[in-house]
């Protein structure tokens, strides 16, 4: 799955991370810093089984500051 995105700025803070998380929790399936994808603003996730989750864009290396959120299913 390919997830397109903008981060707050002109530029991320170094510590800015984007992952992939079943909804409702904090355990990421997947995760970037934003930093390592080469100045754009994409990244790529493997999809899991079944279910409801999210993509999130959380500032500075934290959990609890998260500045959007993209939710989306998996059926099999």
């Amino acid at each position: 799955m390919k997830v397109y995105f903008s981060f707050p700025g002109d530029k991320p803070d170094p510590g800015d991370w984007i992952g992939y998380f079943p909804v409702g929790t904090d355990s990421y399936m997947e995760w970037y810093w934003v930093k390592d994808l080469g100045g754009g603003c994409s990244a790529t996730f493997t999809a899991r089984g079944a279910g409801n989750y999210e993509f999130r864009y959380l500032l500075k290396g934290g959990y609890d500051q998260v500045t959007a959120r993209a939710g989306f299913r998996i059926v099999q």
